[in-house]
């Protein structure tokens, strides 16, 4: 597992020297770890400043190594996994409900059986520890973008690109629209 953290768009448009290709920690063995102006993920000070991250978790390896790097790195933040179901590939009705930072005992018969998998892995990695899960419906890098908008979020973890076949080739952007668009700092996970 390879991790990589992008500036913050708002440093971008102070004209921000370009992010470093030095790493600035290696917390985990076979883990890299690239800053932005800020710093925001490296040292140990700057790695415990996070008070709430967003989580992006899908059906693949990376989704689930995106929540485990987000528990080890980030012990004392409130961590919120959220899992975008996209209407079409999924094949969900238009009026399936959104559910926001739910418990994890409160997710039965949410979304499809691909969500239900997700919360599964979701309660297997958090292992107990108090973690929020959110439901999304549509475009997974609108939805996951508006939502980082909304919340009060320090950072994103997610992986470098989701699920494989045609629906890759849809939603591997999804991490690139995430880093351009939103105000937080987002680490991907690859």
């Amino acid at each position: 597992m390879s991790i990589w953290s992008a500036p913050p768009k708002a440093a971008s448009r102070m004209n921000a020297p370009a992010m470093s290709a030095t790493p600035i920690s290696t917390r985990v063995t076979g883990t890299t770890t690239f800053g932005g102006p800020r710093g925001y993920v490296g040292g140990e000070s700057s790695v415990h400043m996070a008070r709430s991250m967003l989580v992006a978790v899908d059906d693949s390896p990376l989704g689930r190594d995106a929540l485990t790097y987000a528990l080890e790195t980030f012990p004392d933040a409130r961590i919120v996994a959220a899992h975008v179901a996209h209407l079409d590939l999924d094949m969900l009705p238009t009026d399936t409900p959104e559910v926001r930072e739910a418990a994890l005992d409160e997710l039965d018969g949410v979304g499809d059986e691909t969500a239900q998998n997700v919360f599964a892995t979701i309660r297997e990695v958090a292992d107990g520890r108090d973690i929020r899960a959110s439901f999304l419906t549509g475009e997974p890098d609108e939805r996951l973008v508006e939502y980082v908008e909304e919340g009060e979020f320090d950072g994103v973890v997610m992986g470098t690109h989701g699920r494989d076949g045609i629906s890759r080739l849809l939603i591997g952007s999804v991490a690139e629209a995430v880093v351009r668009r939103t105000e937080v700092p987002t680490t991907l996970v690859k």
